[in-house]
């Protein structure tokens, strides 16, 4: 009896395993998903777009848009055959638009750490920047920051850990002084000392549970850090921008 009952069982066991695999597979096919169809919309359709003003990471020319990441999403809408519809605002605005679903994307020179990711979607870092000491020619290197004149914007995280370290920050123009530079900015005619600072995470911005969309989004912006490096030193040449 007992070997009858386990012959009787299997073919249960058989059909309830094809039951629950296609009950997988139908699951795997709907997600991730997107509750307002933005992947859908956006796919040979049109992409909105908010740019902030933060150059060389996002911002206008007149009414044109500009920067490494208005790159970024032009280089993805190609690929996605979608045009384009662009709207200027503060980052404030235009993160709340974003917010309620009235536009698509926002590249503003956001950072994985800003406080909005738990209002809105972050990408993956498309590029991980450091902030650097650097010198030019003729200026002697330092080994350390204690009491030494740094040439950097004067507010901000960057110039508060300076001044912590003991430096002494002063304008930035300075060329006389090592100065404190993003490390996408080394060149022939700005060479590294080897201090670092701050190590930056830059992503675009998403609504938040368009799951579908981050999916492809992501994918988009794998492999586009060389990319968004070339857009950096071309809208900010000055230093000579030599690959590292």
């Amino acid at each position: 009896m007992v070997a009858r009952k386990r012959s009787g069982a299997r073919p249960l066991v058989v059909a309830l395993s094809v039951v629950i695999a296609g009950g997988v597979a139908l699951s795997a096919c709907q997600f991730p998903r997107d509750p307002d169809g933005t992947l859908d919309r956006a796919s040979g359709g049109t992409i909105r777009v908010g740019v902030g003003q933060r150059m060389p990471w996002a911002g206008w020319d007149g009414d044109r848009p500009v920067g490494a990441e208005v790159d970024l999403v032009t280089a993805m809408a190609g690929r996605l055959h979608a045009r384009l519809e662009w709207t200027r605002g503060s980052d404030e605005e235009l993160l709340q638009a974003l917010e309620k679903r009235a536009l698509d994307v926002v590249a503003a020179g956001l950072e994985a750490k800003s406080p909005w990711g738990s209002t809105v979607s972050f990408t993956r870092s498309f590029l991980t920047t450091r902030s650097v000491l650097a010198v030019g020619p003729g200026v002697p290197a330092p080994r350390r920051l204690h009491d030494v004149t740094v040439a950097a914007p004067p507010d901000g995280a960057d110039a508060a850990l300076l001044r912590e370290h003991g430096a002494h920050v002063v304008p930035e123009d300075r060329r006389d002084v090592p100065r404190l530079v993003e490390d996408w900015q080394l060149g022939p005619q700005l060479r590294r000392t080897g201090v670092k600072l701050l190590e930056v995470k830059h992503v675009l911005a998403l609504p938040l549970g368009e799951n579908a969309w981050l999916l492809r989004v992501n994918r988009l912006l794998e492999g586009s850090a060389e990319r968004a490096r070339r857009s950096l030193r071309r809208l900010h040449p000055e230093e000579g921008g030599a690959r590292e």
